[in-house]
């Protein structure tokens, strides 16, 4: 088996799946995994092929070196999207130059990965989603923090420009705002625990909550703490949004004079930038988080969900100081579950306030045995090792699911819905208007939905819409008379309609008194392992049923 990864190139983005795909390459999997070259060495420990593409972000970075931004790029809710499609335009023809004749089984990526929508559109192969974060469905949109920008917004426009290019250069579906942010894969991880997901109860079986996935992280090396029986507080405000210095005079003075141990993860801020640090103080930029988060007895995070999720795998009660929405999110259910403290408003912070909080946490023992109960749910759920085994039986289920279909009809080729329309009206459509062997593009249908491309509804593979209606009246049919003498009479089935046939041939080698009969036109298939068990007659039924009578009556 083969799956690709394809992942923004940002710590935040990569950690969470370097433990699924290490647990993939030790099941056999072939990962090959696209990010940007800086991650190499953080991806080749895996076992996965790394595969570098270029960076449209890197090369057009707006930011001087302290992190300011030299423009006003309209805020957020226009910038984001614009800069998610344009990396996506950068990474995508190497991602599909690299896949096209290595066809993977599935491609996996997170809301950032866009281009692994565009390649699982494009390669017509299972679409998988991480999610390290909140899913979205009808009771919660990450989309709807992006949709207060005005559709005339320069910005805006362009990434609608963008999204429409792609539909018509990669056969992709439309990457409207809604679709980026609250768009789902034909299968999808969640890297978190049901208990913190708002309305989890709401979500179907295609979401499969797995947990923070933990495994070794070799790039940082190790740490260890300080042997003097002190407590250790780890304060991180993550990787991407973390240039505040400000804050570190607060954290300085609230810690300065408590006997305990400090570790300040800075990211982006230079140490040699910062005054007075206390002596009981170690400062670091790129960390060995999980080392660290494993010997911590308080925590301070920005309520980014990697890091939340690491410390309660580890236990560790938090204070929170939210930098966005979706972390204020997880910074009020921090709160609200007792697994810590949270300052809503970062500006409205005081040494003497985050001192109280600190304090709080570590005399108070009901943060230390809440957050030692969500561990023991967390641990529960399986991390990388559940993750891996969910996508492989995922995909393992999908092979046998091919299913004839007619070609008189035709779906969504994603398919964002189980509505099948007409066929006949269109094809007659592009048969008159055809000239030369072209057709103009705006006949070819488009799904009413989601404005992807359509499918014949045949032969579509694990995209197909299902009948599930006689799969169920089948597999009951396979309960009932399991166990029991039979005849299984297989009539006018090919060798493609595994769905029928590949259950009733698992049935026939499963039972030592059953019989398989199959009569088809042209094609006769029966598997090696009840060939003598088995009769293939090959005709038509309308000659083959009459004269099989005639004989039995004989």
């Amino acid at each position: 088996m083969h799956i690709a990864f394809v992942s923004l190139g940002a710590f935040g983005h990569i950690n969470p799946t370097l433990a699924l795909v290490t647990e993939l390459v030790k099941k056999g999997v072939r990962v090959t995994y696209f990010t940007t070259e800086a991650f190499r060495t953080i991806i080749e420990p895996t076992g996965a092929k790394f595969v570098a593409v270029p960076s449209w972000m890197a090369e057009n970075d707006k930011h001087n070196e302290d992190g300011e931004k030299k423009e006003d790029d309209g805020g957020v809710a226009a910038a984001v999207p614009f800069l998610f499609l344009n990396e996506a335009g950068a990474y995508i023809d190497t991602v599909l130059d690299t896949l096209k004749n290595d066809k993977p089984d599935a491609v996996v990526h997170d809301f950032a990965g866009i281009a692994g929508t565009i390649a699982a559109d494009n390669l017509r192969v299972a679409n998988v989603m991480l999610y390290t974060s909140y899913p979205s469905n009808d009771s919660y949109s990450v989309a709807a923090g992006f949709e207060n920008c005005p559709p005339d917004h320069p910005l805006r426009k362009a990434a609608a420009q963008l999204a429409q290019t792609y539909a018509e250069k990669y056969g992709c579906r439309l990457l409207t705002v809604k679709e980026i942010f609250d768009g789902h894969g034909d299968f999808n991880l969640v890297m978190m625990q049901k208990k913190l997901v708002p309305n989890y109860e709401t979500f179907d079986d295609s979401f499969v909550f797995t947990g923070v996935q933990i495994g070794k992280r070799t790039a940082f090396g190790s740490w260890k703490a300080p042997d003097n029986g002190k407590p250790l507080l780890y304060s991180s405000l993550g990787t991407a949004f973390n240039n505040w210095p400000e804050y570190y005079p607060i954290l300085f003075d609230a810690v300065r004079d408590l006997d305990i141990n400090v570790f300040a993860a800075l990211g982006s801020i230079d140490p040699a930038s910062l005054k007075d640090i206390p002596a009981n103080v170690e400062v670091g930029q790129m960390v060995p988080q999980l080392d660290i988060l494993s010997q911590a007895s308080v925590f301070i995070t920005h309520a980014g969900m990697g890091g939340t999720g690491e410390a309660i795998y580890y236990g560790v009660p938090m204070i929170a100081i939210p930098q966005m929405e979706e972390q204020a999110i997880t910074a009020r259910q921090i709160e609200k579950l007792g697994l810590g403290c949270a300052f809503p408003d970062k500006n409205a912070i005081t040494s003497e306030g985050l001192k109280a909080a600190i304090f709080k946490l570590l005399i108070e023992p009901s943060y230390k045995e809440t957050a030692h109960a969500f561990s023991e749910d967390m641990r529960s759920l399986g991390g990388a090792k559940a993750s891996a085994e969910a996508l492989l039986a995922y995909l393992k289920q999908q092979e046998g699911d091919v299913i004839e279909g007619n070609w008189f009809t035709m779906q969504c080729a994603r398919p964002c819905h189980d509505t099948l329309y007409s066929s006949l009206e269109v094809a007659e459509k592009l048969s008159a208007a055809e000239q030369g062997g072209h057709v103009p593009t705006e006949l070819v249908p488009r799904c009413p939905k989601c404005g992807g491309p359509m499918d014949i509804h045949m032969g579509a593979g694990q995209r197909m819409i299902p009948d599930t209606a006689a799969q169920a009246r089948f597999q009951t049919f396979l309960k009932t008379y399991h166990g029991k003498k039979l005849v299984v009479l297989e009539l006018g089935i090919g060798w493609r309609n595994q769905l029928i046939k590949a259950p009733m041939m698992r049935l026939v080698a499963s039972e030592p008194n059953a019989t398989y009969v199959t009569i088809n036109l042209g094609e006769i298939y029966i598997a090696d392992n009840i060939k003598e068990k088995s009769f293939g007659l090959d005709g038509r039924l309308d000659e083959l049923l009459p004269a099989l009578r005639e004989a039995c009556e004989a």
